[in-house]
């Protein structure tokens, strides 16, 4: 899988192919490509590419924002984790939250304006943009 700006690729071993569930390998591009550990779980990175995705825009009502550290209201089912990202769900909406240095990068998308406007009124999230401003 190549990154939409093309500077890192994921990939599977060969060799891992048999596996159930194989590990996800990433290498930077840009150079010679060398690969290394990305996840464990072929399908923990799956899902959470799939809710980045439907965050960043592949669900019609999307926002981006930040926060200080807060926790999660338990409406959100906690999907995948790969490093600093967890992937959340809850009907009709997907959440990526990217933690780091007691901060926290939001992304917010939903399937219709009302599961978005509950959502997004619901986290503890200073929004720099809405798809509700594009309406």
């Amino acid at each position: 899988m190549n990154e939409n700006q093309s500077v890192v690729l994921w990939g599977l071993a060969t060799d891992t192919l048999p596996l159930a569930d194989p590990p996800v390998l990433q290498a930077p591009t840009g150079g010679e490509v060398v690969w290394f550990p990305e996840d464990g779980s072929l399908k923990n990175f799956l899902l959470l590419m799939l809710h980045w995705q439907a965050a960043m825009g592949g669900l019609p009502f999307s926002a981006v924002g930040s926060a200080e550290s807060f926790d999660v209201p338990p409406t959100w089912k906690v999907c995948a984790q790969v490093h600093e990202m967890t992937a959340y769900a809850s009907p009709g909406a997907a959440l990526c939250i990217i933690r780091n240095n007691g901060n926290a990068d939001v992304f917010l998308g939903a399937l219709d304006s009302s599961v978005f406007d509950t959502a997004s009124a619901k986290l503890p999230v200073r929004w720099d943009h809405s798809s509700a401003h594009d309406r």
